[in-house]
């Protein structure tokens, strides 16, 4: 079992350092992830919305609010 990138049109750089970044469906635990592999941050779909709630969130920069 390994990670599957996910291809993910408008997702956001990395805020830290600017770089791409992918979305990842890790087995075995089945959580979606967005990380890069750069600087290794990482956020986890915790709430398990799938992929556009993770997405939009990983995406909303302080002072824009989530929408």
């Amino acid at each position: 079992m390994g990670h599957r990138d996910i291809k993910v049109d408008g997702l956001k750089p990395c805020p830290f350092c600017g770089r791409d970044v992918a979305l990842v469906d890790k087995t075995p635990d089945l959580r979606l992830h967005i990380v890069c592999r750069w600087c290794g941050v990482s956020m986890r779909d915790v709430f398990e919305d799938g992929a556009e709630h993770l997405v939009k969130a990983w995406n909303t920069r302080e002072g824009e609010g989530y929408e």
